[in-house]
């Protein structure tokens, strides 16, 4: 998954950037998906781009709440 990313922010920076900032249904965006399953390289990935960390989700949690737990 990661050198997969890391291919689509070469080949799209600008497009993948924003896509994966976006919240889902409950608030989420991809690094709170991330940090939730332990992809502690695509959540390294994310904090280079403007993909906030610190962002709360509908239950008031980061990122760094599930990269914690």
């Amino acid at each position: 998954a990661y050198e997969l990313l890391q291919s689509l922010l070469r080949d799209a920076p600008d497009q993948m950037s924003q896509l994966l900032s976006q919240a889902d249904r409950v608030g989420r965006n991809a690094a709170h998906h991330a940090a939730k399953v332990g992809g502690l390289q695509i959540l390294q990935l994310l904090s280079t781009l403007t993909i906030p960390l610190d962002t709360p989700d509908a239950a008031r949690q980061t990122p760094l709440h599930f990269a914690s737990c």
